[in-house]
């Protein structure tokens, strides 16, 4: 189980800031709010790597590893793709982080199970600059969500940004997603600038 998974030894300390008395992070998650009415949001896989490493290090209230708690939570789904997992236990297991096998074996299995994983082709999705970063915009295109979050600044050009907003899906850090949605007002005011969002030339 999930929760099993947070009590393991390299977690131990991001599971601290879990509330107690539930033996089954699944189970927390649906005591949350229907899968229907959580925020949909896309990663790129640099950062689920930050927030790997701020757990890691016992960082909870770094961004990112404030949003992988609310993944684990269930109070947003993670829209992910297969590729996305691969890279990201790929770059997981990069020597210079120093991460122990079990701890990137554990947190990629959270993930996995955590997110709604979705069928990408590898189409070009206008990303010159970087095509590996393709797979996150068509991520977020498939998976119908309302934020991609992102520290890439080849996820983060005008054109991109109007791609998406096309489709209501705001491109944001993690920092910037927690103001977006720290109140109704928050969401209103960013739904109308995506609205308002116009063409580069």
């Amino acid at each position: 189980m999930l929760w099993s998974a947070l009590q393991s030894e390299n977690l131990q300390r991001f599971s601290r800031t879990l509330p107690d008395g539930h033996e089954d992070i699944e189970r927390l998650a649906s005591m949350e709010q229907s899968e229907a009415d959580k925020t949909r949001i896309v990663t790129d896989s640099n950062a689920l790597l930050s927030a790997a490493l701020q757990v890691h290090r016992g960082h909870p209230n770094a961004p990112t590893a404030r949003l992988f708690s609310m993944i684990a939570r269930g109070e947003v789904t993670l829209v992910v793709s297969t590729q996305t997992l691969y890279e990201l236990a790929d770059k997981l297991q990069t020597p210079r982080f120093g991460l122990p096998a079990q701890f990137i074996l554990t947190f990629v299995d959270l993930i996995a199970n955590a997110a709604d994983i979705v069928a990408i082709r590898g189409l070009d999705m206008g990303c010159n600059e970087d095509p590996d970063d393709n797979m996150f915009i068509e991520t977020a295109f498939n998976g119908r969500v309302e934020f991609l979050i992102t520290y890439d600044g080849h996820l983060q050009t005008e054109q991109v940004r109007y791609d998406l907003a096309k489709r209501g899906c705001a491109v944001v850090t993690a920092g910037q997603f927690f103001a977006a949605t720290s109140s109704a007002r928050a969401r209103i005011a960013l739904q109308a600038s995506l609205r308002e969002m116009k063409q580069p030339k």
